[in-house]
């Protein structure tokens, strides 16, 4: 394969056969490979790689050191890495996102899901975030394992981003876990979202425009947020006052 566009890295031939035969099928160039140091070579000398499907346990080199050998790497290139874990792995997805993950699937590794990852990073690579139905809202969220605990109200809801409103400075790139209990009680499911800090700037004393990236998002509760928004049902929570020209933009 000259340009390959996926990667699939897993110490098991059978996970590297199974989602090598669904990436083709969809016309996508792929490459595998079982361990991270052989992926680590493959890499630097193919970039036209732009997802890599990653497994964290693996021999000579695990999922872990190969995130960090590749940090710089992945922001040059903007690469998109997806982990593949286990059922109950929950601190080593966290460990993952927390490294720079973009997203992650679980084993047993179900097709339809697998083709929507792909899809998400692939389909819409050029499109960012404009390829995303979005939803204005007004939900108030809470900060969870977090040193401060500031107002937080979302105002513009999508599967990949959401725009909020926030009574303190949040450090771009920090990652938050993040509970919204009106978008529990929609999807039906209660769900710690975790969330990367893009962008915060200050709109006056005490309030704050904050843009957060979804990581990590399983694709049943992508689809549910989708879902809501491709609706265009407005949804509210009560609150103070709002700041008319900082919801606005």
């Amino acid at each position: 394969m000259d340009s390959p566009q996926v990667m699939i890295v897993d110490d098991s031939p059978h996970i590297v056969t199974a989602i090598k035969m669904t990436v083709e099928s969809l016309g996508y160039g792929v490459v595998g490979a079982h361990d991270g140091e052989s992926a680590l070579s493959f890499l630097r000398s193919h970039p036209s790689i732009q997802l890599i499907f990653l497994d964290i346990g693996m021999p000579v080199m695990d999922g872990f050191q190969f995130i960090k050998k590749i940090s710089r790497l992945k922001i040059e290139r903007e690469l998109k890495i997806c982990f593949i874990s286990g059922r109950g792995e929950k601190e080593s997805v966290v460990q993952a996102i927390l490294l720079g993950a973009d997203d992650y699937i679980v084993k047993p590794i179900d097709e339809p899901i697998l083709i929507a990852k792909l899809h998400k990073f692939l389909t819409n690579v050029e499109k960012k975030d404009g390829g995303f139905a979005k939803l204005s809202v007004n939900l108030q969220a809470y900060m969870q394992n977090a040193s401060i605990r500031p107002d937080l109200y979302i105002t513009v809801l999508s599967e990949s981003h959401w725009q909020c409103r926030c009574s303190a400075r949040l450090r771009e790139s920090e990652i938050f876990e993040i509970a919204v209990p009106t978008l529990d009680s929609l999807t039906g499911k209660k769900t710690l979202y975790y969330c990367r800090v893009v962008h915060c700037t200050k709109k006056r004393f005490g309030l704050y425009l904050t843009q957060f990236e979804l990581v990590g998002l399983p694709e049943q509760n992508a689809m549910s947020i989708r879902s809501l928004a491709i609706k265009g049902n407005f949804i509210g929570d009560q609150e103070e006052e709002q700041d008319d020209s900082f919801s606005k933009e």
